[in-house]
């Protein structure tokens, strides 16, 4: 509780709570807690966890993740990540994570084990991804999550919540994107892909595809069941449609609504449903 740490040399991180991720032991309660802990100006991810078991609570910081090392064999993997999580089962994060050179919250499996994790707090001014899931078995982000101008940095085109299992974890994992509001991406504000289920319901959307990228808002693509409910997305800079749902086997799409934009035109069809047993 009320630590500091910083490392502005190497490619250290912050706060690291690790355990064996080759083997995780699916912690039934949470047994490892940052409270009021801030990691601040570290070349490495500001809290890396692969034990069980974790919560970093709202009163945490992650801000300012800087590194540019060009002698090292490949620096672009040493920028680090507000939060990284690897492996872990009974993962719960809600501090502010601003300002880091990669994705607000990095999630990935590793070693055939795949993470379950519950997302909130505010993430602003990552380069990459606000929420970044690669290797879910289940996420779910939770309606206080606040997600702002992520995407715009080195690697534009990015979305503010991303789960692609494609090469991890394919047609597995449970995505719930429970609510949250989620603004100026690079890319769409929320985009699953290659999950088995996908629901997402209550978000709010300024300005998705701010890079150009002509996207639907919320997207769902090569799931078995996807479902968007109950959100909004107010126009883009180029967004084909408001919400999407492409190659998946049983979909839905129910009281969505706002502006596409493209070209300057307002897109009046707002959804799509394509190649879905509706």
């Amino acid at each position: 509780a009320n630590g500091q740490m910083t490392d502005s040399n190497g490619v250290g991180g912050g706060f690291s709570y690790e355990d064996s991720y080759s083997s995780p032991k699916g912690k039934a309660n949470y047994q490892g807690r940052f409270l009021n802990c801030h990691g601040y100006g570290n070349t490495g991810n500001n809290f890396f966890v692969t034990a069980d078991g974790v919560e970093i609570n709202p009163t945490c910081t992650a801000r300012a993740s800087v590194y540019s090392d060009a002698t090292k064999p490949d620096a672009s993997q040493q920028f680090g990540h507000g939060v990284a999580g690897i492996s872990v089962r009974k993962f719960r994060c809600e501090a502010t994570v601003e300002g880091n050179a990669k994705a607000g919250v990095k999630l990935l499996g590793a070693n055939s084990h795949f993470c379950e994790a519950e997302i909130g707090g505010y993430i602003k001014s990552n380069s990459q991804r606000g929420i970044d899931g690669q290797g879910v078995a289940r996420l779910r982000v939770l309606p206080t999550v606040v997600v702002e101008s992520n995407g715009l940095g080195p690697v534009a085109n990015r979305e503010g919540v991303y789960v692609g299992n494609t090469s991890l974890n394919v047609g597995g994992g449970t995505v719930y994107v429970d609510g949250g509001q989620i603004s100026l991406n690079g890319g769409a504000a929320v985009k699953v892909e290659y999950a088995n289920r996908a629901l997402i319901s209550g978000v709010t959307g300024y300005n998705p595809g701010q890079s150009g990228v002509t996207s639907a808002g919320i997207q769902i693509a090569n799931a078995s069941l996807g479902l968007i409910s109950h959100c909004m997305i107010d126009g883009g800079s180029s967004q084909s449609y408001v919400a999407q749902i492409t190659s998946t086997t049983v979909g839905g799409i129910f009281n969505v609504s706002g502006r596409a934009i493209t070209g300057g035109a307002n897109n009046g069809a707002g959804t799509k449903l394509t190649a879905v047993s509706a």
